[in-house]
């Protein structure tokens, strides 16, 4: 069985989030509405790179991971963010909104 899933969200642009619409603007979207505080000064350290490389939503999320779930590593990120009792519920509103979470439920049944 083949599932179609667009990461998208509905959140307006704004700080801390990437422009694109991915998997990494939806968690972003998740993490900047249970911790409004950390995208300001995750967007300024994200501008203040010196000769950054072409924008990419990777950048975004692994920003967040590394300034606030670093002592996991990379590869738990995704799995963490379930786990944080504050994005899990964000990131549960937009899959719904979406039209994904149903996707999700019957693939993980």
């Amino acid at each position: 069985q083949l599932c179609v899933i667009r990461w998208e969200t509905d959140d307006p642009s704004a700080q801390g989030l990437p422009q694109k619409q991915t998997l990494e603007r939806l968690v972003c979207a998740a993490v900047v509405a249970a911790y409004p505080d950390r995208a300001e000064p995750l967007q300024k350290w994200l501008d203040s790179r010196p000769a950054p490389p072409a924008a990419n939503p990777k950048a975004h999320a692994w920003s967040y991971m590394a300034g606030w779930y670093p002592d996991n590593g990379c590869e738990d990120f995704y799995a963490h963010v379930w786990r944080d009792k504050n994005i899990a519920p964000q990131l549960e509103a937009r899959l719904k909104a979406a039209g994904a979470w149903d996707i999700i439920q019957e693939v993980a049944s």
